[in-house]
């Protein structure tokens, strides 16, 4: 079971149908750190979420070279990158700004990010 569909069932408490059917419509990518499969981005068009394995959780997982390598090509491919979160989730915003988003407003439910670059990939050229 992927990082994102053990989040969504068993944090999220979705059921399985629902998550199956859902995630049909996005593009799955695994996160490797040193051969191993930490966690997924889960990416539609421009839209995508980060799901790590909770083993990898708190900075163990999303390495600086899964940036590079990962949000790079997705950035290359799409120019920007949005994600939305959970109004007032101040862990997963704190996440999201470490990888270079920028919270450019919010509604009554979500917290809405754009990343048009990281520091981290201004870092390697």
């Amino acid at each position: 079971m992927g990082a994102i569909y053990w989040h969504l069932t068993e944090e999220k408490k979705l059921s399985r149908e629902a998550v199956s059917a859902a995630l049909s419509a996005w593009e799955i990518i695994e996160l490797k750190n040193q051969g191993r499969v930490v966690g997924e981005v889960m990416k539609s068009g421009k839209e995508i979420h980060v799901a790590l394995d909770t083993a990898y959780r708190h900075g163990r997982g999303f390495s600086r070279k899964n940036i590079i390598d990962v949000l790079g090509r997705l950035l290359a491919e799409e120019t920007f990158l949005v994600t939305k979160l959970a109004r007032g989730d101040e862990n997963h915003g704190r996440f999201a700004k470490r990888l270079g988003f920028e919270k450019v407003r919010s509604d009554e439910d979500f917290d809405y990010y754009w990343l048009g670059s990281s520091p981290y990939l201004r870092a390697s050229k």
